[in-house]
C-alpha cells in the first residue's frame, strides 16, 4: 500500500509541475478533492423505488445472478451526465427489478423525474432521460494515456444525496468487460456504482458499473476487484440506448470450449472439452482437437483464442482451422452467447 501511496504521489506531483503549479505536489487529499470538484457537477444521485418483493428466508431482497443481494433502502445510487440534454448513464444493476418510480437529484439539489430509456445487461449499463437542458458534462480522458498503474478516482453521491463520495485506486487491469472496460482496484458499492471514474485530471474514464453481488450479498461491497466502461465504449452504445435498447444476457460472444493446460502442445490451442450445447459442440469442434486458427488469425495461445472471440459478435460466423489427429479440418461456426 505504502508503494501505491508513493507512485501515485509522484504521478500528482507530475501531474502538478505540468499545470504550472510552481512544482509543489498536493497532499493526497487535496489532490482527491481536486479531482472530484471537478467531476462533482456531473454526478446525480438515483433514487429507485419499486414494487414490494417477497423476502427469501435469507432475509436479502433480490435475486441477482442466482445469487440473493441485499439493496440498502431510502439510499441512492450514482449516475453520470453524459450529455447536456438530461441523458445521463448509471450501472443496470441500479435500476433492473420490478421499478415503479426513478428520480434524479442533481448536484445543484433539483429533483427531477427520469425514464428509463434502455439498458445493457451484459454491460451493466443504463441510459435514464430527465427533463433538461445545459447540464454541465466531463471531458473525456485520453483512452491512448489509459494505462495500468494510472491513478483514477470513483466519484459517486453520498447516502444524503448531496455530498460525494470519493475512493481512489489505480487502473490494474485493461481490457475488461469484453473488452468495453477497464479493472480498478478502487472500491465500489451500491452507492457509488453508475458514477464517474475519473483521472488525477477529473477527466471522465469511464462510468463504474458490476458491483460484484456474488459476496456483497454477505459482505455489502466487493473486495477491491471493480470494473467501469470507458467513455468512448459508452459513445458507440449511447444511439442504440437512445432508441430504446433493451437487451438482456451477457452480450458477449461464446465460443464454448476448455482449454488443455496439461499437454506439451507446441502449437495452436489444444482442446479438453466441449460446452454442451455451445457453438463449440454445434459446429463439430471435439475434445482433442487443436485450434491452429481463429477468423483467419493464427491461435498460438489460449489468449489469442480469447481475444478473437472478443473481437467479434454474437452471431458471427467465423472460420475455424484445426488439426484433428493428423488431419487438417476447415470448420464454420456462429457464435452463440456466453451464459450468465
Amino acid at each position: 500500500m505504502r508503494t501505491l501511496t508513493v507512485l501515485f504521489s509522484a504521478a500528482l506531483a507530475s501531474t502538478a509541475r505540468a499545470q504550472g503549479d510552481g512544482g509543489l505536489a498536493a497532499s493526497m487529499e487535496e489532490a482527491y478533492q481536486r479531482a472530484a470538484d471537478k467531476a462533482a457537477p456531473s454526478v446525480v444521485a438515483v433514487w429507485v423505488t419499486r414494487e414490494a418483493e417477497k423476502e427469501p428466508s435469507t432475509g436479502n431482497s433480490m435475486l441477482t445472478g442466482g445469487v440473493f443481494v441485499r439493496r440498502p433502502k431510502d439510499a441512492p445510487a450514482s449516475g453520470t451526465i453524459v450529455d447536456e440534454d438530461g441523458h445521463i448513464i448509471t450501472s443496470y444493476f441500479n435500476v433492473n427489478g420490478k421499478v415503479k418510480t426513478i428520480r434524479v437529484t442533481l448536484a445543484d439539489g433539483s429533483d427531477k423525474e427520469a425514464q428509463l430509456l434502455g439498458y445493457d445487461s451484459g454491460a451493466d449499463v443504463a441510459l435514464l432521460k430527465i427533463e433538461a437542458a445545459g447540464l454541465p458534462t466531463l471531458k473525456p480522458s485520453p483512452m491512448a494515456q489509459l494505462k495500468v498503474g494510472t491513478p483514477i478516482v470513483a466519484v459517486g453521491r453520498a447516502p444524503d444525496g448531496k455530498g460525494l463520495t470519493i475512493n481512489p485506486g489505480i487502473v490494474s487491469a485493461p481490457a475488461r468487460i469484453n473488452g468495453r472496460g477497464v479493472q480498478t482496484d478502487a472500491r465500489m458499492n451500491y452507492g457509488n456504482v453508475g458514477g464517474p471514474l475519473v483521472d488525477a485530471q477529473g477527466r471522465l474514464v469511464g462510468v463504474t458499473c458490476k458491483v460484484d453481488v456474488k459476496w456483497a450479498a454477505s459482505f455489502g461491497q466487493n473486495s477491491g476487484v471493480s470494473f467501469a466502461v470507458t467513455w468512448d465504449q459508452l459513445e458507440r452504445l449511447l444511439p442504440d440506448l437512445k432508441k430504446g435498447l433493451k437487451r438482456q444476457g451477457t452480450g458477449q460472444p461464446f465460443l464454448g470450449v476448455v482449454w488443455n493446460q496439461n499437454t506439451d502442445e507446441k502449437e495452436g490451442v489444444p482442446i479438453e472439452s466441449v460446452v454442451a450445447g455451445g457453438s463449440a459442440e454445434a459446429g463439430g469442434i471435439k475434445p482433442g482437437d487443436v485450434i491452429l486458427e481463429f477468423g483467419g488469425e493464427k491461435t498460438q495461445s489460449f489468449d489469442d483464442l480469447r481475444a478473437g472471440i472478443n473481437r467479434r459478435a454474437i452471431g458471427d460466423k467465423v472460420k475455424v482451422k484445426l488439426r484433428r489427429g493428423e488431419e487438417i479440418l476447415e470448420l464454420t461456426i456462429p457464435l452463440g452467447e456466453r451464459p450468465e
